[in-house]
This record gives structure tokens, C-alpha cells and sequence, in this order.
């Protein structure tokens, strides 16, 4: 297995103010006799519930019967969860060029393919990209394609004619206020059972979790425990709080022995997902239209007809604007830890390329807010 080594963080959370703007919904959007998530999402039909995104990519590491000797192709712009399940599973793992827009360099992948048994192919911050040519030229290759839809849970299965991608995965916190849960789209039956087959985290973490969940019950217990001072205790961890035992930043093996909080499962049922594809196409629009021609930076990309973006990615002319945002209370993110690449300019996205907020609770005052903060208005 070749060695990969991840860059450290360049800054923590801890360095800034609390947010008010934050990276990820925190409300739940009722919709009890709902708006079916078929019409949406290639996620409806032959997907299973797991603990996280990354624990649904080692199961089809596992599916795909990867070992020491196998070969996979991944973006040279990652974050480390999208490359941990692989190295977990001493798969050997290399790295396939990209455009200034993100999009696969085809003329570079068709000369680097060969050999290799697996690709991965992003759709970056929700967006396809030209990841329709690129199955093309891996399934020409007999090779097997993996689709990352972490940032794409309201998208359909990766298709350019009679090719399509062999499964593929997305991680639902990014879309929805829960705290955990994936899902994995796969046709294998001995991976069905195993999914199925999964329990929840356990009584005292699901306890835990409603408890944080229920404004109302999280105030009754705080009542409660005015009497009764002592707190749940047990080998449950703290709800959102990664194990320390992994040998990974991100990713914990331990994660593929359980699915989700049943509350997460649940939350998909009642969601009202017409509302939150509308919202979050509305905000990123909205987004565009004030920002495409701000001093500080641009949108890497304009909106298409069909993708409904997990963030609104926004190149900076300056790094140190980062900075600057995030003083204002604005959670925006960056990919910090990627590997060393010979591409300037993708090396140079790890301090420029930030992700602002886009999700469906952000109010149209935060939308102000964070208009005028990157026009420094």
C-alpha cells in the first residue's frame, strides 16, 4: 500500500467568533403528508441507512472486494474523509488531475487509467461537472465507478448512455439538521443484508440524542436534573463527538457496525424536500447574482437546471479575506487537508476556495448579511 499524507488544518473553529450564520441547516422542515423524495433523489430507490458518508464509502470498498493489490483513481481536491475508507481497506490510491473549475482533465485521465481498477468521481459542492465524460472513458477501461454524492443527496444516478455509475453514496447532515447518517445506493445483495442487518448507536445515545433534538424535553430534563443532578454515564460517547480510538482523522471502522440515530430516519420521512430543493436553488441564485462581480473573489460556479448545492463555492482573490468572513460570524468552510498536488492552481484552493452557506434556514437577512460582508459593504 503507497503512503498518503494529509496536510494539517490551517485554522481551527476555536480562533473565531461563535457563528451566527452557520454551514448546515438547524431545523427540521414538516411536511407530514410530504413531498415524495422519488421525484428528487437517486437516494429513494435501492439505498440503505448508515452511520455516516464515509462509513457508507468502506462498505463499498468492501462490496467492491478492494484489497492490498487493488487500484483507485480519486481527485487531487479532496478532503481526508474521502480518502480514509480507502486506506483502511490498504487499497493503494492515487490521484487523477483536475481543471481551474474542478472538472476531471479528460485528456490527462485518458492517458492515466489504465491499471487501475476503481475511479471515484465528485460532484464538488452538488455539481456534475463533466463527470459524464469521464464514466465514458472508465467504463471503456472496464473500470468500475464509484459516484461521491456527499454534497449531492438531490441528484440522479450518474448515467452517459448505457453507462452508469456501479453505486454510489451521500451524507445527510449536510442537507438535513441531523447530526449523523448516510445512505448507499447498491444493487448487491450480500451488501443489502449487511445494511439491513445494522442496529442504532444504542438506547442511551439515541436518549441522548432526542434529548438534544426536543427543545422542550431538553428543558424538562435540565428541570429534572435539578433534582437529580447525575447524568446519563455509560460507554455511549457524546452525541457528535468522533471516537478517539481511529487511526483516522475522519474515519472510524467502528462506524460500519452500526446505521444512524432512528430520529435521522425518521427526519426523512417528514421532510419537505420540494421546499428545501426550492430554497437552497433560490438562495444560491440570489447568492450569484449579488456576488458574480465582488471585489474580492468570484463563484466558481454559475446554477444549472438540475443541481440543488449543498454550499456556494466562492474563489477569494485574497486568502486573508478567510479570515475576514470569518470574524463577521459567517461559517464558511475550506478543504484544508489535502495531499500535495503539482497542480498551482488546485494547491493554491486549499486557502482561496471557501464554501459559503446556501441551506434553507438561512433567513433573507442572513442572505443580506452575507452579501454585504463579501461586497465589504
Amino acid at each position: 500500500m503507497n503512503t498518503v499524507t494529509f496536510r494539517s488544518p490551517l485554522a481551527c473553529a476555536t480562533n473565531y467568533p461563535e457563528p451566527h450564520i452557520s454551514a448546515t441547516p438547524d431545523y427540521v422542515h414538516w411536511a407530514p403528508w410530504g413531498k415524495s423524495v422519488a421525484q428528487h433523489s437517486q437516494f429513494s430507490r435501492n439505498s440503505y441507512f448508515t452511520k455516516n458518508g464515509r462509513s457508507a464509502l468502506g462498505y463499498i470498498v468492501r462490496e467492491f472486494g478492494l484489497t492490498s493489490n487493488s487500484r483507485v483513481l480519486l481527485p487531487e481536491f479532496h478532503c481526508p474523509a474521502m480518502i480514509e475508507p480507502f486506506l483502511a481497506g490498504k487499497v493503494n490510491v492515487s490521484f487523477y488531475r483536475l481543471n481551474d473549475d474542478l472538472s476531471v482533465d479528460l485528456d490527462a485521465l485518458a492517458q492515466a487509467i489504465e491499471g487501475f481498477d476503481v475511479i471515484l468521481l465528485v460532484r464538488f459542492f452538488g455539481f456534475p461537472t463533466n463527470i459524464e465524460k469521464a464514466i465514458d472513458i472508465a467504463k471503456q477501461h472496464q473500470i468500475r465507478v464509484i459516484e461521491d454524492c456527499a454534497h449531492a443527496f438531490f441528484s440522479e444516478q450518474l448515467q452517459s448512455g448505457k453507462f452508469t455509475s456501479d453505486a454510489s453514496f451521500c451524507s445527510l447532515n449536510k442537507f438535513f439538521s441531523c447530526s449523523d447518517g448516510g445512505m448507499l445506493r447498491t444493487q448487491s445483495e450480500s451488501t443489502k443484508s449487511q445494511l439491513l442487518a445494522l442496529s442504532g448507536p444504542g438506547a442511551k445515545s439515541e436518549i441522548k440524542y432526542f434529548l438534544g433534538k426536543s427543545d422542550f424535553v431538553a428543558a424538562l430534563s435540565k428541570a429534572v436534573k435539578r433534582f437529580k443532578p447525575r447524568e446519563i454515564t455509560g460507554s455511549d460517547s457524546s452525541v457528535g463527538v468522533e471516537s478517539l480510538s481511529s487511526e483516522f482523522r475522519y474515519f472510524n471502522n467502528t462506524d460500519m457496525n452500526q446505521r444512524c440515530f432512528s430520529l435521522t430516519k425518521a427526519q426523512l420521512c417528514i421532510e419537505n424536500y420540494g421546499h428545501i430543493v426550492f430554497c437552497r436553488r433560490n438562495n444560491y441564485a440570489t447568492l450569484f447574482e449579488a456576488l458574480h462581480a465582488s471585489n474580492i473573489g468570484r463563484p466558481l460556479f454559475a446554477l444549472d437546471e438540475q443541481t440543488v448545492p449543498y454550499v456556494f463555492p466562492f474563489l477569494l482573490n485574497d486568502k486573508g479575506d478567510f479570515e475576514y468572513i470569518r470574524q463577521r460570524g459567517i461559517q464558511v468552510l475550506r478543504w484544508e487537508e489535502y495531499c500535495i498536488t503539482e497542480n498551482v492552481v488546485i494547491e493554491e484552493y486549499r486557502e482561496r476556495l471557501i464554501q459559503i452557506p446556501c441551506h434553507q434556514d438561512l433567513s433573507q437577512e442572513q442572505l443580506m448579511f452575507i452579501i454585504n460582508t463579501l461586497n465589504k459593504s
